[in-house]
């Protein structure tokens, strides 16, 4: 039987039930009244508008997805999501979609609580690392929380049947298991049981897992259940118990006795250990402190009784002290004496539980190692300069007083008073390399290798540093590693004046030969097109082919003349500086002088050559002849060593200075190069498979002319692009040249002297 129309719009009037009508788009078409308050906004303000505007920016997608997904299968279809007030309040809904010609039909209501709830009881089950299950006794299913299948490492399934559920635990508690859940269905008895599960990894995990019965009447309808995730816990209290077994042991092996002292009572509870270790009655739990002190070596009771005092007094909870106390057989022992301390409210120690230590082994032992360190000290300083030993940890367990005053100077930090690793303290010259040589030591392999380090006076000090290996004489294991420096500075600088001698004997042997090779190559190829031409021009030859020879006949002449006259330049270099003849000239006429004279050349081979002159009016102070040889040498060389582009000769200023810069785009220097194209006899092919003629002299004239001039020549070069050469003169002043003239006399007179 139906409702009528009227019927269903009393219903819709007095429902509490959010109802609503949307269309294909998700826009609302019509809400009853119900939203209003809800929404806290107008009906008007909602309708038209979409549906999904409303809804948390979390939950969007999932409802858009479930509403195409809806519309396609056109059932009925229910949904759980919350809107956003413009008060930027949250509001929970759940409800149903039902699709009728083309309309969907939303009828929901309000869960704000139960959804609130629900997240915190999520979030409680993450923290947690709690998951929950329910079991329906009707479907026989289980129904687990994202949480569960989390600790499992499982995707969420939407139930599990029994077997399933048996399975994720280890072999041997599956039994243990079902006969639990088998009891709880039967005689309503809940479990709580500590088991191992494998996880869909692989990985074992602890778990408890509890269940509950759910009755109705008398009767299980099903069972609620949680998995919580102990593996944490459960290695916790394992390693508990090792440890607790680990000091049982401990406490036999040291010979320790355990006391109790109440310092109200004035009463000393020892432990059946430490009554056998003293010779006291076991019989008797409580000894009187004065007995106990009468124990104690005279030598040592008053400084034990202040250190006593002065440990119940300090701040903290530790106490420490050490003597020497009589056992049963009347030999004095070393003990110390570890305890914690218990305070009242204004901080008086009234009671303390600890434990006294025999370390009579370990006192003989220090002992021992003192003596030995006195005896390796009288050997080490008067042996090796620097000795350190070192455990396998790094740390120094000796070192020598030069090393230590080292340490001390560059870290503050003395060894032998402080305990540190090498590594924090080595001197700074011996840091490289430490770590891998150490490393390799204790495999048991020796290393020796040279060090130097900076001496005060500005020199330098070699050593041989050696890394030896300490081992244990029964198992032959690295106890230790022993460095030692030996003073190597008279062989090593031996060896580096014979390394350096060597050197300068090839460099030496390689000069001779390029002097050789260049001067005969210069001298003997234009004498023998002299002489050559001359034996062609005895013959009758056509008058246009003898004036050819005449003209290679001219130009061997002019190479042959340069070579000479560079050498004879050479040998008066010495001489040039008490004959300068100084006069003030403008430097762009005499730069543009030998411009001029290299043009024909640079036309020869098809090459730009321009001069740029932005130093109108400046005068400079030079020998001319000087100057003109220098510029000869570098604007030749830039013809002769550019193939294509051309040369730029600049004439400028710079503060004081006049600037003579010569740019060409021949074939460049290379880098390595750059450093010794000013010295003597040398170029950048050399020998006799060399590319390009000339002595290798006159770019060292060229310095030694503008240095002459005070000035300066330094080349600039890219290989492959070109070089520039940049002379550097100073611009006349009067008062300068006086000062130039007065040093070049007494300079001069000195000479004759």
């Amino acid at each position: 039987m139906c409702f009528t129309p009227q019927e269903l719009e009393v219903f819709a009037k007095e429902t509490s039930a959010l109802l609503g009508i949307l269309d294909q788009n998700s826009i609302v078409i019509k809400i009853n009244e119900c939203w209003e308050p809800i929404c806290e906004l107008p009906a008007s303000e909602i309708v038209g508008k979409s549906v999904i505007s409303l809804i948390h920016t979390s939950d969007r997608e999932r409802f858009g997805k479930l509403f195409e997904k809806y519309i396609l299968r056109q059932k009925l279809k229910q949904f759980r999501f919350r809107i956003v007030l413009h008060t930027k309040k949250v509001v929970a809904l759940m409800g149903t979609l039902s699709y009728h010609k083309g309309l969907i039909y939303v009828r929901a209501k309000e869960i704000t609580a139960i959804d609130l709830e629900h997240q915190t009881l999520t979030m409680m089950s993450a923290i947690s690392n709690i998951g929950a299950w329910n079991y329906q006794l009707h479907k026989k299913r289980f129904y687990c929380t994202a949480q569960y299948y989390k600790i499992c490492d499982d995707i969420q399934h939407p139930y599990l049947n029994f077997d399933h559920m048996l399975a994720k635990y280890e072999a041997t508690y599956q039994d243990v298991i079902r006969t639990a859940f088998d009891q709880l269905l039967e005689k309503h008895i809940p479990y709580n049981i500590v088991a191992q599960i494998i996880t869909k990894k692989g990985k074992k995990k602890w778990v408890r897992t509890r269940a509950e019965p759910i009755l109705q009447n008398g009767t299980i309808i099903g069972i609620n259940g949680t998995l919580a995730d102990i593996t944490q816990v459960h290695d916790y209290q394992e390693q508990l118990k090792v440890n607790r077994e680990t000091e049982k042991l401990a406490l036999k092996g040291i010979r320790s006795g355990v006391f109790d002292h109440d310092l109200i009572e004035d009463k000393v509870f020892y432990t059946q250990e430490f009554r056998k270790m003293l010779g006291f009655s076991l019989s008797e739990a409580h000894i009187p402190e004065h007995t106990f002190r009468q124990m104690i070596h005279p030598e040592d009771r008053e400084e034990a009784f202040i250190r006593h005092t002065q440990g119940l007094q300090s701040p903290g909870y530790h106490y420490y002290n050490h003597y020497r106390l009589r056992n049963i057989k009347g030999e004095y022992r070393h003990y110390e004496v570890y305890a914690w301390r218990k305070k009242d409210a204004i901080g008086h120690t009234i009671r303390m539980v600890g434990n006294l230590i025999d370390v009579e082994e370990k006192f003989q032992h220090q002992q021992e190692m003192l003596r030995y360190q006195r005896r390796l000290q009288a050997v080490i300083n008067n042996g090796y300069l620097y000795t350190i030993l070192l455990d396998p940890k790094g740390y120094i367990l000796f070192a020598d007083d030069n090393s230590r005053s080292i340490m001390k100077k560059d870290y503050g930090i003395d060894p032998k008073e402080v305990h540190c690793r090498f590594a924090d303290v080595i001197p700074h010259n011996f840091t490289k390399g430490f770590q891998l040589n150490f490393s390799k030591a204790k495999e048991g392999e020796v290393i020796t290798l040279e060090v130097s380090r900076p001496t005060n006076e500005g020199g330098r000090q070699w050593l041989e540093m050696v890394y030896k290996p300490v081992l244990d004489q029964e198992n032959q294991k690295v106890t230790g590693i022993l460095i030692n420096m030996i003073d190597i500075n008279s062989r090593k600088n031996a060896e580096l004046m014979a390394e350096e001698a060597k050197g300068k004997i090839i460099e030496l042997t390689e000069l001779k030969n390029n002097i050789l090779s260049n001067l005969s190559h210069e001298i003997r190829t234009p004498l023998n097109g002299i002489i050559g031409i001359n034996e062609l021009l005895s013959r009758d030859i056509p008058r246009e082919e003898r004036q050819k020879l005449l003209d290679m006949q001219r130009e061997s002449s002019e190479r042959l003349t340069q070579t000479l006259d560079a050498i004879l330049n050479l040998s008066q270099i010495a001489s040039l500086q008490s004959n300068l003849v100084l006069e003030v000239l403008p430097v762009s006429c005499q730069v543009r002088s030998v411009f001029e004279h290299y043009k024909h050349q640079a036309i020869r081979k098809n090459l730009s050559f321009l001069f740029h002159d932005s130093a109108d009016n400046v005068y400079i102070h030079i020998d001319k002849d000087l100057l003109r040889l220098a510029l000869n040498n570098i604007i030749n060389n830039a013809i002769k060593y550019t193939f294509e582009g051309g040369i730029d000769v600049y004439c400028e200023t710079e503060n004081d200075r006049a600037v003579i810069r010569i740019v060409d785009t021949g074939i460049g220097i290379k880098r390595k190069n750059l450093s010794r194209i000013f010295d003597l006899f040398v170029q950048e092919s050399q020998g006799l498979s060399r590319k390009f003629e000339g002595t290798g002299i006159g770019l060292s004239l060229s310095k030694k002319y503008i240095e002459l001039l005070e000035g300066s020549l330094k080349v600039e070069s890219t290989e492959g692009v070109g070089s520039e050469f940049i002379i550097k003169l100073p611009i006349y002043h009067e008062h300068i040249v006086r000062r130039r003239q007065s040093d070049q006399r007494v300079s001069y007179a000195k000479d004759i002297e």
